[in-house]
């Protein structure tokens, strides 16, 4: 059932794409797609996006990326992007087959927009995927519109509501757990610390509206 926005406003922020499953399950949400649903964001790549009023993401800033969950340093949690090239993952599926450091479950790569510093999931299809599209000089262009549609129903929903409730997923339950930190080759982001930002950063950007973190 798709129940209305107007008054309550849920956003799904990450810092992963799980976060808008549990969100719909845990309130029984069924809402159109947002920019924050699919792929992996720190708080402070959210801000970046908010407040560019244009934006354009192109082959030119855009590069996939290998994953490496469970990255353990200084005994904290931690999940890595490497930033790579085309090539180096087109063969290494070809020889090797599907792998998930490689490539996101719906066999699309993990994508770094460099404008923001987060990754795309769910949006960049290689050809494993069976998809219409599968090839970044294609794909890339859709995400570009797509994101400026999603935006642009943000903002609407935003302006409707009342109370925006910020939904993170980074506790220990379901196949997740608990992250310290996300890493995009050499940039380091503290989650814990940066969703504190986020809820700050709406609540000065949006200040009559009623903002509220909830911890999924």
């Amino acid at each position: 059932m798709i129940i209305s926005m107007s008054k309550v406003l849920y956003i799904p922020c990450g810092f992963r794409c799980h976060t808008k499953k549990v969100m719909r399950e845990r309130f029984g949400i069924q809402q159109a797609s947002l920019p924050f649903d699919s792929g992996f964001f720190s708080a402070s790549s959210i801000i970046k996006f908010m407040e560019r009023d244009k934006f354009e993401i192109n082959l030119n800033n855009t590069n996939p990326c290998i994953k490496t969950e469970d990255y353990i340093k200084h005994g904290e949690k931690r999940l890595f992007f490497k930033e790579v090239n085309y090539d180096l993952i087109n063969k290494f599926i070809k020889t090797n087959g599907y792998d998930n450091r490689y490539l996101e479950s719906d066999k699309g790569y993990y994508t770094l927009c460099k404008e923001f510093g987060w990754i795309f999931a769910h949006y960049n299809w290689h050809p494993a995927s069976k998809k219409q599209i599968t090839n970044p000089e294609g794909n890339i262009p859709i995400i570009n519109e797509t994101l400026s549609r999603r935006k642009a129903r943000l903002l609407e929903l935003i302006n409707e509501s009342s109370e925006i409730n910020l939904c993170f997923l980074n506790k220990t339950q379901d196949l997740l757990a608990k992250y310290h930190t996300l890493i995009i080759n050499n940039e380091y982001h503290n989650l814990e610390d940066e969703f504190a930002l986020l809820e700050n950063y709406f609540k000065q950007k949006f200040e009559k509206k009623k903002i509220k973190s909830i911890y999924l």
